[in-house]
């Protein structure tokens, strides 16, 4: 998800573990496979191997995971509170998550939960030029509860 002063942000799906958020920058180590989320595994070597190979870490991450997938930057006003924030859809815990970003990008400084468990899987989100929000859910790929309807593209408007 790309953001108008061009910083971009990715959703990345662990392996079991530490799904993230991470905001790229050019020249950064994101860890993988050493690290997996935060610095903070010293058992696994985790710190030592961040202070020596200039990582970065994300800007979340989740674990158990919440199977990160569709990310959107929000930059309208159609949505009051919204802007300035990312979208980010999520299979496993079946929810949308609002991701408050600092004025510089550079944190998340609050989440929001939204439509947890009302639709199924969310795969997909995008903005649309008039601020209008698209879900796309993704039940029947056989790890969702498919209802009548499934799968289907859902739109989010005040």
């Amino acid at each position: 998800a790309f953001a108008p002063d061009g910083m971009l942000y990715v959703s990345e799906h662990g392996p079991g573990d530490n799904d993230e958020i991470n905001r790229i920058q050019s020249g950064r180590n994101f860890g993988w496979p050493n690290v997996r989320g935060f610095c903070d595994g010293d058992a696994s070597g985790e710190q030592s191997f961040c202070q020596t190979n200039n990582v970065v870490e994300p800007l979340e991450a989740w674990s158990p995971t919440v199977a990160t997938a569709g990310l959107a930057y929000y930059g309208h006003t159609l949505i009051a509170g919204w802007r300035g924030s990312l979208l980010l859809g999520t299979l496993k815990d079946e929810t949308l998550y609002r991701l408050t970003l600092s004025a510089d990008g550079a944190r998340i400084t609050a989440q929001e939960t939204l439509f947890r468990g009302q639709y199924g899987r969310l795969r997909a989100v995008l903005v649309g030029p008039d601020g209008v929000v698209y879900l796309g859910t993704s039940n029947r790929d056989g790890r969702g509860a498919p209802s009548s309807g499934d799968d289907r593209i859902l739109r989010v408007r005040p």
